[in-house]
């Protein structure tokens, strides 16, 4: 039987290229991690970059918009101090504060139970020979009016009066009363009715308007 002796020379050899594959295995574990850390790296500081841009553009926009409304309210005291003065609208209040004809004349609320107690207690009041025969108020109107680029609600009214037979002159104050009241009537339909008795019966159908009032909120916004 034959035997085979290696060499000092070869295992030497053999130890040398297991050692270095082992190395290079290390090598390339350790750059694999370093690769991945890197990656990761990259990932975290672009999303950070783009976050911080978000950010900075929404605290832009803030900015924006709390300069135009401070330009804005600035611009609402003068226009709310030059109303307070008009002296048309205090001679038309009661207690001669401008402001309160305004909200008189286009309150912010649908005032449903003000709107019939106006039309029996100021506008028909005082008559001579005029009496009222009903008043009924309706739902508010989803529809939209716009004036003056002012989104308004109506409210439908209807009201009936009667006019004695010997008071006939008082049919235009009716409707000069009607014409001229602080809080806007705006009379679609008109039906008039004489009866036996010589009285006018008078039948209206009009919408009376108001303007929501307009909230300003401030919020938190998450920036994600």
């Amino acid at each position: 039987m034959r035997k085979f002796t290696l060499s000092n020379s070869f295992i030497k050899d053999r130890d040398d290229m297991h050692n270095v594959s082992r190395h290079l295995y290390v090598s390339v574990a350790v750059l694999g991690v370093l690769v991945g850390f890197a990656v990761l790296c990259v990932v975290y500081f672009t999303k950070s970059i783009v976050y911080n841009e978000r950010v900075i553009n929404e605290k832009s926009q803030t900015l924006s918009k709390l300069e135009n409304n401070n330009k804005n309210a600035k611009d609402l005291e003068s226009q709310v101090s030059e109303l307070s003065n008009n002296s048309v609208l205090k001679h038309l209040s009661k207690n001669g504060d401008a402001l309160s004809t305004i909200s008189d004349a286009i309150p912010t609320y649908a005032d449903n139970f003000a709107v019939g107690l106006s039309i029996e207690r100021v506008v028909l009041a005082n008559i001579p020979g005029v009496s009222i025969n009903s008043i009924k108020i309706g739902s508010v109107n989803a529809s939209k009016v716009d004036e003056e680029n002012a989104l308004m609600d109506n409210i439908p009214v209807s009201f009936s009066i009667k006019v004695d037979a010997d008071s006939k002159s008082s049919i235009d104050q009716v409707f000069s009363r009607v014409n001229s009241s602080i809080r806007q009537i705006n009379v679609q339909n008109v039906t008039v009715a004489t009866a036996a008795d010589g009285s006018t019966t008078i039948n209206f159908d009009a919408n009376v308007f108001y303007i929501p009032a307009k909230n300003v909120d401030l919020g938190d916004e998450v920036v994600q």
